[in-house]
């Protein structure tokens, strides 16, 4: 990872995607170990680290970079934390029917909206979801997520995501 932590750059990561994924860095087994072992790698050299895959993320990262994690379906609050306190350049990228449409599941926008976390939207891929709308991604979460009657997540700035670009543009609350 060293070449990408030389210049002034935007990363982007599929992070915490699945609860396997979480499984494998937290105690060294889960989905993943199993697949792996059967397409023949060993992970003898691999050491679980006793914490969530993001934690292990950051520590080979630089945190004067933008970083975009990706999903973030299993990421819990103790997650945000930490990588708010890692680096401000940090964007969660959520893309609501991908999450459907892969694990049958959303991420806990209450959690990232309690924290005030830099929260945008994506689309992934017509590989991992039916149409590539922000506005349909947007209608994904009002209609399968409760929400804080005290907090929208589209009230404050909402960030799209476009290969590296990010903007940040003020949404009126629906």
């Amino acid at each position: 990872m060293s070449e990408v932590n030389t210049g002034l750059r935007s990363i982007s990561i599929h992070n915490q995607e699945t609860v396997a994924e979480n499984d494998m860095f937290i105690d060294k087994k889960g989905e993943f170990i199993a697949l792996f072992k059967k397409m023949g790698f060993t992970y003898d050299h691999f050491q679980a680290t006793g914490r969530s895959s993001i934690h292990y993320a950051i520590q080979h990262l630089n945190p004067i970079h933008r970083h975009l994690f990706v999903h973030n379906t299993v990421t819990q609050g103790d997650d945000i934390d930490a990588v708010t306190e890692w680096g401000a350049q940090t964007f969660w990228v959520s893309c609501p029917n991908a999450n459907l449409y892969i694990e049958n599941r959303l991420p806990n926008y209450q959690s990232f909206m309690d924290r005030n976390a830099k929260l945008c939207l994506g689309t992934d891929s017509l590989t991992s979801n039916w149409q590539l709308s922000i506005l349909e991604e947007i209608k994904c979460i009002v209609r399968y997520q409760s929400l804080s009657h005290s907090q929208s997540l589209f009230a404050g700035p909402l960030c799209t995501v476009r290969k590296h670009l990010v903007l940040m543009i003020d949404m009126v609350p629906l």
